[in-house]
């Protein structure tokens, strides 16, 4: 029921964008996203038998950090009908499988000189931090009670890597520096300071 019901609201969305007969390659893209929703399907079928419920989708939240405002949206957020934790998770549509913990945090490369507050110590490594999302979506909803937890929910293009993948180790102390991280960025940001700079960036 819930292949057939995504699948017919992707024909809809298509044909209202690209009309009856699109050209090939949007052919071979409309396949590889039927594909993906029912492998979708099927995973949101088995988190319900977990007994996870969805709770709410693009939930708004506005968090202060040094002065400065920071808004977003959270995908998706469950709530687990037994034991009422809370679980928020975000959509990935990259080609390969996403890691939470790899995409927030790495390793210092050997040209970067990080600020002080992008540190962060896992298992006794130095790491720094890349990304803070998920942290400030934790935080975001840190104030409604009992467990919440977070990951991302990978869509890649090879549908045997669709699923769930969680933050298991996620931290107190790991939230902590997150959010430390946030206002350190936040009073660079008030102050003016904007170092050092990305080489990479296109000057146009």
């Amino acid at each position: 029921m819930l292949r057939e019901f995504l699948i017919a609201a992707l024909e809809r969305a298509a044909v209202r964008r690209f009309g009856v007969g699109p050209p090939l390659p949007i052919v071979v893209q409309l396949e590889s996203a039927r594909q993906r929703l029912s492998r979708l399907a099927e995973v949101q079928a088995e988190t319900r038998a977990d007994g996870w419920v969805i709770e709410r989708v693009e939930e708004k939240f506005l968090l202060e950090a040094c002065g400065l405002s920071i808004s977003g949206k959270i995908d998706w957020i469950d709530r687990h009908e037994k034991t009422g934790a809370l679980r928020i998770l975000d959509y990935k549509t990259s080609d390969q499988p996403v890691s939470p913990i790899e995409a927030h945090l790495s390793s210092v490369r050997r040209d970067e000189v990080p600020a002080d507050f992008a540190w962060c110590e896992i298992g006794g490594r130095q790491v720094i931090w890349r990304d803070l999302q998920l942290p400030l979506y934790l935080r975001a909803l840190a104030g409604e009670g009992g467990p919440v937890e977070c990951g991302y929910f990978n869509l890649p293009k090879a549908i045997g890597g669709t699923g769930i993948r969680l933050w298991e180790d996620h931290t107190p102390e790991i939230a902590a520096s997150a959010w430390c991280c946030a206002e350190g960025v936040a009073a660079a940001i008030r102050s003016g300071v904007f170092w050092p700079p990305n080489e990479a960036v296109d000057p146009e």
